[in-house]
């Protein structure tokens, strides 16, 4: 424990330079009367708690005052005031010195952290100074009222805080228990209202099924709308099918048109190569004219001889015109079955090569149709279901009905669910209440436990600064 070793007093009172030292424990200050033996406790008080102020306490004749204080701990605070300076000058071992001014009636923090001797603060105005009393002053507390003695006890053993704790906890289970009541009375409120709307439950389960069957009525809908579009196209299939029979109706004997087509192609080719011949007869015929007529000029034997040769050579040839010639009569046979032929079909009178390309349009515009005969098949079955469709949609109207309904009770439900969520803020509400008191009392327990620990540490009861165990601690916390 820090303890108060020397003082000394200059200038202060009737002291002109006084030094007294002090032992560890009982210390007696006895003399005369006006000696100045209050004069040191008033020396004392006005270092530790400045007071009392002013500069009444200065010697007659003395243009300064100073009293210093050294405690056990080799530490010294010099308070010091002439005309020009108020100031407190703090000495420590090993520290440079520590010269506090300008601080005006209340004492400083660093000179209080150095004394550790704190004035008790009872309230807002009034504090008393229980380590140093003055020479008048009675025995502690028995002089002051009932309620600042209550007051000083509590501001001891630390019962405030516990005191403090206790009303707010109070004030704020108060208001918990108003808000309780309050959010008890809204729930019963919302229970009433809510009665009404029991049946919304069920309704919105016939709703849920409503909906899907006015889904599935859309979507029928839909397809309902699709079908007509099927059966427009069907009925322009149905024209373009009466135009591709009457096409087909026309082109029924196609197979066998190509089988003449394909005959007459082999008549045509037979047909040119018998004309090349035919030109090679001619020319043959005009080189034994030619020859003839050069023989009947030539009646020389010699000149005969010359050509027997040739003649022969001619002879040969003129035996193969003949077989030439054989072939083209043939083929004038043959030109006459043909031209029979052509005439008992149509449409030899245009050029075989337009024929052709039409044959081969009218066999693409025949597999066209054979499709066009596969599609129209399909939309006939598609029709037939489209038509029981529409039978079953015949209940429309009676579902719009129902859905009108419905709506009205999802509104209704809508109104529920608020109420519903209402319900849940208030029991929300509710449970936030008790968990926050249960918050409070755990921080109360912290905080006596945090107290009690702080007490453990220090080993001195922060007042009086006397020894404290833990014992005693735990007795005066409860």
């Amino acid at each position: 424990m820090n303890w108060i070793k020397e003082v000394r007093l200059e200038n202060f009172q009737s002291h002109l330079d006084t030094s007294i030292s002090f032992t560890n424990g009982l210390n007696v200050i006895v003399g005369q009367s006006d000696s100045g033996k209050t004069a040191i406790l008033r020396g004392i008080r006005w270092v530790l708690f400045n007071q009392p102020r002013g500069t009444d306490f200065m010697r007659v004749g003395g243009d300064f005052v100073r009293v210093t204080l050294t405690f056990a701990s080799e530490c010294s605070i010099v308070r010091e005031r002439t005309n020009s300076k108020n100031r407190y000058i703090i000495k420590e071992p090993g520290k440079d010195e520590l010269v506090l001014e300008g601080f005006g009636i209340h004492v400083p923090q660093e000179v209080l952290d150095a004394h550790e001797i704190y004035p008790l603060r009872i309230d807002r105005d009034m504090e008393l100074l229980l380590n140093v009393s003055q020479q008048l002053d009675g025995p502690f507390l028995l002089e002051q009222t009932a309620s600042v003695r209550a007051k000083t006890i509590g501001r001891i053993s630390g019962a405030h805080y516990i005191d403090m704790a206790v009303r707010d906890t109070t004030k704020d289970v108060a208001k918990l228990q108003q808000q309780t009541r309050h959010v008890e009375t809204e729930v019963e409120v919302l229970k009433e209202k809510i009665t009404p709307y029991q049946f919304l439950d069920k309704a919105k389960e016939q709703l849920d099924v409503s909906e899907r069957k006015f889904h599935l009525l859309k979507e029928k809908d839909a397809k309902r709308s699709r079908l007509e579009l099927l059966k427009r196209q069907l009925q322009e299939f149905v024209k373009e099918k009466e135009k591709v029979e009457k096409r087909l109706t026309i082109l029924k004997e196609i197979e066998e048109w190509k089988r003449n087509l394909e005959r007459l192609q082999f008549i045509n080719e037979k047909k040119r190569s018998f004309q090349i011949k035919h030109d090679q007869l001619i020319e043959v015929n005009k080189a034994m004219n030619t020859c003839k007529h050069w023989i009947k000029k030539t009646n020389n034997v010699d000149f005969a001889k010359k050509n027997a040769t040739t003649i022969t050579q001619k002879y040969d040839r003129l035996n193969q015109v003949k077989q030439i010639n054989d072939m083209y009569n043939h083929l004038n046979r043959s030109l006459v079955d043909v031209k029979v032929i052509i005439n008992q079909t149509g449409f030899a009178t245009h050029s075989e090569e337009q024929k052709v390309q039409e044959l081969f349009n009218k066999v693409r515009v025949t597999i066209e149709l054979r499709h066009l005969q596969l599609r129209y098949q399909s939309n006939i079955d598609q029709a037939n279901t489209l038509r029981k469709t529409i039978n079953r949609l015949k209940l429309t109207k009676q579902c719009e009905v129902r859905h009108d309904n419905l709506q009205i009770n999802i509104q209704q439900l809508e109104k529920y669910k608020l109420i519903q969520d209402k319900l849940v803020d208030v029991k929300k509400r509710l449970q936030d209440g008790v968990t926050f008191i249960s918050q409070k009392q755990q921080e109360e327990q912290q905080l006596r436990q945090e107290y009690e620990q702080r007490l453990l540490e220090k080993g001195k009861c922060p007042t009086c600064g006397g020894h404290l165990s833990s014992t005693a601690i735990k007795k005066l916390l409860t």
